[in-house]
């Protein structure tokens, strides 16, 4: 969009696990020049030269049927995923690393009336396997905010909550 309406010259890099599935599900960006695919799990450290400005890290299944079939990649893609990022953001000084969490991270509402402020967390059964996705997003915010005070890294999280498209 900034590209079109102001234009910028941004190059957009997207790294994708699947290029199948990328094909399917972003068509129309293959033939777009501003717009590079990289086929690489994030579970795997990051494997590119490139020199990125901003990373957003959105690597991670939210579809409750994943929590059930996969608990462990659930896992390793919020945890590794956002490990080797940060890790990659540290050493080539990336300026901001944006990390999706989600509102799962507060758990479930026992005694708050009025609904959630960003300090509040309620109950997570962590013996749930389905904890899996909160709990990892969790970890990672931890995770997140630990290289920030140990290595001065730039990294920000948002916690969107309630998101439905197409699966």
């Amino acid at each position: 969009y900034y590209n079109m309406h102001y234009n910028k010259n941004i190059t957009i890099y997207a790294l994708c696990r699947s290029e199948e599935r990328a094909k399917k599900r972003f068509a129309s960006y293959f033939k777009n020049s501003n717009f590079t695919f990289i086929f690489q799990d994030i579970t795997e450290e990051l494997n590119t030269d490139i020199e990125f400005d901003y990373i957003i890290h959105a690597a991670c299944s939210a579809h409750p049927m994943a929590y059930s079939k996969d608990p462990v990649g659930i896992i390793r893609s919020n945890v590794l995923g956002t490990m080797n990022l940060l890790e990659y953001s540290r050493l080539h000084n990336v300026r901001r690393l944006l990390f999706i969490s989600s509102s799962e991270v507060y758990g479930e509402n026992t005694n708050i009336i009025d609904g959630f402020s960003e300090n509040d967390y309620g109950k997570v059964d962590i013996l749930n396997p389905r904890s899996c996705y909160s709990e990892s997003k969790r970890l990672s915010e931890n995770i997140l905010i630990s290289y920030n005070k140990q290595y001065g890294t730039d990294s920000v999280i948002a916690r969107p909550g309630h998101i439905y498209g197409a699966a």
